[in-house]
């Protein structure tokens, strides 16, 4: 068991959403509306329902992957990361769910800049 804190626009859409209820943010779970621990296995069956539903195939543990992959690309730390997804290590993470596209490749290595020395030797 982990707490995994949920970001604050999402806070605020569940406050607007949850309006009548007082105790949302603090001890409701957004999946069963009350304090009851929900059955993994009964969140799936909805998930692969609604897929089926918008005729839409996805495993639901992609969900996990794109999660991961977006909170690296977002400069999310990766050892908060690691351990929100429950892995003794960063470097399970890393290798196993973290795929990085190639434009944020391309973002990542143009933070690299031409030292100032060289800079005024050339004209770019």
């Amino acid at each position: 068991k982990r707490i995994v804190p949920i970001p604050d626009f999402v806070l605020k859409f569940l406050k607007i959403y949850y309006q009548n209820q007082d105790d949302v943010e603090s001890n409701h779970y957004v999946y069963t509306g009350s304090c009851k621990i929900p059955d993994p296995r009964n969140i799936q069956y909805h998930y692969n329902k609604i897929c089926k539903l918008l005729n839409f195939q996805s495993h639901y543990h992609s969900l996990r992957h794109t999660y991961a992959t977006n909170c690296v690309m977002n400069n999310i730390d990766v050892k908060s990361l690691s351990e929100m997804l429950g892995h003794s290590s960063v470097s399970i993470t890393l290798e196993l769910y973290v795929h990085s596209s190639l434009e944020f490749k391309k973002d990542q290595i143009n933070k690299l800049k031409i030292p100032s020395h060289i800079a005024e030797l050339c004209v770019l």
